[in-house]
């Protein structure tokens, strides 16, 4: 049993994600904002905002589904930021980090192949730039 981090588990896709992990026996922590309470609350898993995270957690993997969808443009790299930080606080020596997007799910048309490393930075789409800041 792997004890695992999502961050932007209340969104659509760590819905599914926390549901298939606790059928799998694996120790949630779900990072979300505060919606994400009442969100996720019929999990029964642990619930945290990033404020509520403990440093001495330790975590086998950190997934980040986060991206935020709510802001004007020229807020996403401080928004990237944040997320960065809450990735860091989550991570210790040993701790996989894994990054996903709607794009990866939902298979959205790309302009680029799709290539298993790390991408080079684009800036074309804010979503996309987003997660290749993360990954790179």
């Amino acid at each position: 049993m792997a004890k695992v981090a999502i961050i932007g588990a209340a969104g659509y896709v760590g819905g599914f994600l926390v549901k298939e992990l606790i059928k799998n026996n694996h120790e949630i922590v779900a990072i979300a904002r505060d919606n994400g309470k009442l969100i996720l609350s019929e999990d029964k898993i642990d619930i945290r905002t990033p404020n509520e995270l403990n440093p001495k957690d330790h975590f086998d993997a950190v997934i980040n589904l986060a991206f935020p969808t709510s802001i004007k443009p020229h807020e996403i790299y401080r928004s990237n930021k944040e997320i960065f930080s809450i990735i860091n606080n989550c991570v210790s020596k040993n701790t996989r980090i894994i990054h996903v997007s709607t794009i990866a799910v939902f298979g959205f048309p790309l302009n680029v192949p799709i290539e298993a490393k790390t991408l080079p930075m684009l800036r074309e789409d804010a979503y996309v730039e987003s997660k290749l800041y993360m990954e790179n």
